[in-house]
C-alpha cells in the first residue's frame, strides 16, 4: 500500500503540545515498521519554518523524496470570516494534491486544526474516492457544548464542520480504549466509521536521569524554582482543572506548602496565566509559591519530570493523558484524576482522586508529599507501568487497521487524468477570486503543487490516429503502443494521449481515449495540454509537419 500521512499536527501550535509529540512519534514508528508499504509524508507550505526540522526528524528513516510539500494561498484560519473563500480553495487544493500522490490510503494525524492558525484539513471536499483514516484523540467540545461551543458560535460552526468530516472517514484510530468508547457513544447518531484503539506511547528520551548539581541549578535558575516542587505540565483550558489544582495546593498544611512550590510547565496564553495568578492570590498564595515556566524544550521537560517531588495531573477529561505517562517513565511519583482515560494510563487506584473535589485532590497531594514510602511505591509502579506502552506496537496496530480496509478499486484512465482539470473547474466555479494579487498567489500555489506531485506526464502524440484511423501498418503499431502504454504506464508517469493540427495547439485526446478504452466519454472534454518540467513528449504518430509546426 501507498500510505500518505498528513503531518500538520506537527506543524501547527499543536507541535508544542501532546498532539504534536503524538503526530511525530507515531509517524516515525509507522515509518520504522512499514515493511513493504510505501509511506509518503505531506507537509503544508503554510508553515515554512517547520519543514526543515521535520525533514531532519526523518533523516535516515525515510528517503527525502517521500516528503512532499503542498501549497495554498493564505491566510485561512477559520476564526476570521474573511478567510472563508481562501479556506475553501485551500481544502480542495490540499485534497487534490494528496490525490495526485496516488495513495491507497490517507491518514490525518490531527483533523481538528485550523481555527487559530493556517492548517487546512477536510475529507471529501474534492477527493471522494481515497479511503481516509483519522487519529481520534477526544470529542471534548462535542460532549461539553455549554463550555466550548455555545459561547462561541464561530468556533461551534467550525467544530460542527470537522465532526461532519470525521464521519466521512473510513476508520478512526483512537489513542485509548476510553477514547474509542467515547467515539462510539458520541457519534452513535451519525454515520459512524469503524473505531480502533491503537493506544499511544512516549519517546525513549523520557527516562530516569542522573542530573548533576550543575544541571539542576541551571534548570532551577531558569524557572525561578527555589525549593522542592510539585509539577504539572500541559495546557490550561477549562478541562485541565488548574484552578482546582491551585486551590488544593493552597489548602495544604503550611509546613508542606512552605517547603514545596507548585510549578505549571508549558506554553499558556498570557491572559490565562494572569487569571490563574489572580486565583492563586485570592487563595492566599504568595507570588513565589507558584511558577509558570512558559514553553519548555523536550530536554527541559525531561529534567523537570526527573526533578519534581510529585507530578499531579488533575484534568477531568483526556483522550489519553500523555504527560502522566511521560512523568511515570521518568520516575516521577504520579497522581491523577479518576476520570476519562487517566485510570487506564496510571493503572493504580491508590494514585487517583476526584478532580471535581478540591479536598480530595489536596488529600492525595498531602499523602504523597508527606509519606516517602507512598511516593516510592508510586515511582516504582510508574516505571513498570510505562513499559507497557510501545510506539512500535501502536504503529503495528495502525498498519493492521489500514490493511483491513483493503485497497481501493483501481483508478480508471479518467480518474487518473482528470484530477487537475476538475480542480481548476471547481476553483473557477466556487472561488470568486478577482484581485490580481490573489490570482497570482493561487496560480503560484497550483504550479508548486503540480511540480511537487509524484507523477509526470508522458504526452503521446496520436494526432493522425485520433482524427483519421486508416488502419495502416504504422497506425496498427501506434494503436498497439497506445494500448500497452495505457495499461502499463512507466513508473512515475501518467500516460496522456494528445493531438494537434497545423492551426491548433496540442490538446488532450481524452474523448478519443475513452472510446479507445471502451468507456463512456460523457462529460469529457479535450482541453489544452499543460506541461511542466520532467514531462516527456513522445512523437509516436507520423505527423512530423504538425510536430515541427508546434
Amino acid at each position: 500500500m501507498r500510505i500518505v500521512i498528513d503531518m500538520q499536527g506537527a506543524q501547527t501550535e499543536s507541535r508544542f503540545r501532546g498532539i504534536g509529540r503524538y503526530t511525530l512519534s507515531f509517524t516515525q514508528a509507522v515509518v520504522r515498521n512499514r515493511g513493504e508499504h510505501e509511506i509518503i509524508l505531506a507537509l503544508s507550505g503554510l508553515f515554512p519554518e517547520t519543514i526543515e526540522p521535520l525533514r531532519a526528524a526523518f533523516d535516515g528513516l525515510l528517503p527525502q523524496e517521500n516528503i512532499r510539500i503542498w501549497h495554498a494561498p493564505g491566510p485561512v484560519r477559520e476564526e476570521h470570516p474573511g478567510n472563508d473563500t481562501r479556506r475553501q480553495i485551500a481544502e480542495r487544493m490540499r485534497e487534490a494534491f494528496l490525490a495526485s500522490l496516488q495513495p491507497d490510503l490517507i491518514h490525518i494525524c490531527s483533523l481538528f486544526e485550523g481555527y487559530v492558525d493556517d492548517a487546512v484539513t477536510s475529507i471529501g471536499q474534492f477527493d471522494q474516492r481515497t479511503p481516509v483514516s483519522v487519529t481520534l484523540y477526544d470529542l471534548i467540545p462535542l460532549l461539553n457544548p455549554d463550555q466550548y461551543l455555545r459561547p462561541n458560535p464561530r468556533y461551534s460552526q467550525y467544530y460542527d464542520r470537522k465532526i461532519k468530516s470525521l464521519t466521512k472517514a473510513s476508520a478512526l484510530l483512537a489513542i485509548s480504549d476510553f477514547s474509542r468508547h467515547e467515539g462510539i457513544t458520541a457519534l452513535d447518531d451519525l454515520a459512524q466509521p469503524s473505531i480502533i484503539n491503537v493506544s499511544t506511547a512516549i519517546d525513549d528520551h523520557f527516562r530516569p536521569l542522573n542530573l548533576d548539581a550543575a544541571r539542576k541549578q541551571r534548570l532551577q535558575q531558569k524557572f525561578q524554582i527555589t525549593r522542592p516542587f510539585v509539577l504539572y505540565t500541559g495546557g490550561c483550558d477549562g478541562r485541565k482543572n488548574l484552578p482546582r489544582l491551585i486551590r488544593a495546593y493552597a489548602s495544604l498544611p503550611a509546613a508542606l506548602r512552605q517547603t514545596h512550590q507548585l510549578v505549571l510547565a508549558g506554553k499558556m496564553p498570557e491572559g490565562d496565566v494572569l487569571s490563574l495568578r489572580s486565583q492563586a492570590k485570592t487563595s492566599g498564595l504568595r507570588d513565589e509559591d507558584l511558577r509558570f515556566t512558559g514553553y519548555v524544550t523536550d530536554e527541559e521537560l525531561v529534567q523537570l519530570y526527573n526533578s519534581c517531588t510529585l507530578f499531579v495531573f488533575p484534568s477531568w477529561h483526556e483522550g489519553f493523558g500523555l504527560p502522566a505517562l511521560e512523568a511515570m517513565a521518568c520516575g516521577a511519583p504520579v497522581i491523577g484524576a479518576n476520570t476519562s482515560s487517566l485510570p487506564e494510563v496510571i493503572g493504580l487506584n491508590e494514585a487517583l482522586f476526584n478532580p471535581l473535589d478540591v479536598a480530595d485532590i489536596a488529600a492525595k497531594m498531602q499523602l504523597a508529599l508527606a509519606d516517602a514510602a507512598f511516593r516510592e511505591s508510586l515511582r516504582e509502579h510508574g516505571l513498570q507501568r510505562a513499559k507497557l506502552f510501545s510506539w512500535d506496537a501502536t504503529a503495528k496496530w495502525a498498519i493492521a487497521a489500514w490493511e483491513a480496509l483493503g485497497a481501493p478499486s483501481t483508478a480508471s484512465y479518467l480518474d487518473r487524468t482528470l484530477s487537475d482539470s476538475c480542480l481548476l473547474e471547481t476553483l473557477a466555479q466556487e472561488a470568486y477570486v478577482t484581485e490580481e494579487a490573489d490570482l497570482m498567489a493561487l496560480s503560484s500555489c497550483l504550479a508548486l503543487n503540480q511540480q511537487a506531485g509524484i507523477e509526470r506526464q508522458l504526452l503521446v502524440d496520436i494526432s493522425e490516429l485520433s482524427q483519421r484511423d486508416a488502419a495502416t501498418g504504422v497506425q496498427r503499431v501506434v494503436r498497439s503502443y497506445l494500448k500497452w502504454l495505457l495499461q502499463s504506464p512507466p513508473a512515475g508517469f501518467r500516460v496522456e494521449p494528445v493531438y494537434a493540427t497545423l492551426r491548433e495547439d496540442y490538446r488532450y485526446a481524452r474523448r478519443y481515449t475513452q472510446h479507445f478504452l471502451g468507456l463512456s466519454d460523457a462529460g469529457v472534454a479535450d482541453g489544452p495540454i499543460r506541461w511542466q518540467r520532467g514531462d516527456i513528449f513522445f512523437g509516436l504518430d507520423m505527423q512530423h509537419h504538425v510536430q515541427l509546426a508546434h
